[in-house]
């Protein structure tokens, strides 16, 4: 949830730099481009698993023993996509003045490309790792 909740956040920010700035900042305009071209692409991965994950959170459980993604071939470019802005992302938050966003922390980094290395090593055929056995 704090990943999550970090990128949502982060988003925002975003989002609030770029009103008024044709031009903007690279990076942050290339995120938000990437996440409104996912939620173009991919409309149905985020419903269901997102509604768990929130539900899960309301009701204070810590673990989700299985989330479950509709299942996008496609999308393995796009994860890496991803993982790669996503580190460009950590580096500008870390280096632009005024941000109230901070960089992710180490923890959540890790738990990121865990998270979406899943996404691709399953879309490749290999089977699901758990975050416990993963880091």
């Amino acid at each position: 949830m704090r990943a999550h909740e970090q990128l949502q956040a982060l988003l925002r920010e975003f989002m609030l730099m770029s009103f008024g700035d044709s031009e903007g900042d690279d990076v942050p305009q290339r995120l938000l481009a990437l996440m409104a071209g996912f939620a173009a692409r991919f409309p149905q991965v985020n419903e269901e698993p997102e509604a768990a994950i929130l539900a899960a959170h309301a009701a204070g459980v810590e673990v989700i023993d299985d989330l479950v993604y509709p299942s996008v071939t496609e999308g393995a470019d796009a994860v890496a996509s991803l993982l790669a802005l996503l580190e460009e992302v950590d580096a500008y938050c870390a280096a632009a003045p005024g941000m109230d966003v901070l960089a992710a922390d180490p923890e959540a980094v890790q738990f990121r490309k865990w998270y979406l290395s899943a996404f691709r090593d399953q879309i490749a055929g290999k089977p699901p790792v758990s975050w416990p056995d993963w880091s």
